[in-house]
């Protein structure tokens, strides 16, 4: 039986809670993953693959420190790929217009970089002025 932790040690769901509302929570639990498994029986074959694959590059990327930004790969990946058919041959103008719209996703990143660069140092600039307390300036730099 699954335990609780607490700070006065190990509690068992057996000492506080009654049979019958641990039968309760079972039903609930089970009828809320035959939900879930009826909803991923519904998904094609191909998303559940590149599901997978998506867990399969997190994983590889976690392992070697989360060097890059995936989130950002995925995007490039998604605006050059939207303007891909299925012939070989892509179009001149579509080639065109794929790295028009990679340049302004990359030109928006840039910005958003930059201006985030320009507040936090703002802030910086107030903590070394005094205007901003030392524990607020920490919880800037979490999110740095």
């Amino acid at each position: 039986m699954q335990s609780l932790r607490s700070r006065y040690g190990s509690v068992s769901f057996r000492q506080k809670i009654a049979k019958e509302e641990m039968d309760r929570i079972r039903l609930k639990a089970r009828e809320k993953m035959d939900e879930v498994n009826h909803v991923f029986k519904q998904l094609p074959d191909k998303l559940i693959l590149v599901l997978r694959n998506l867990n399969q590059i997190r994983s590889t990327i976690r392992d070697h420190g989360n060097l890059i930004d995936r989130h950002t790969i995925m995007a490039r990946s998604a605006i050059l790929g939207a303007r891909k058919y299925e012939t070989p041959q892509r179009l001149i103008k579509d080639r065109i217009y794929a790295r028009l719209e990679l340049f302004m996703f990359d030109l928006i990143l840039f910005k958003d970089r930059t201006e985030r660069w320009f507040k936090f140092k703002f802030l910086k600039f107030l903590v070394i002025f005094g205007y901003m307390s030392k524990e607020t300036e920490k919880l800037v730099e979490q999110f740095q």
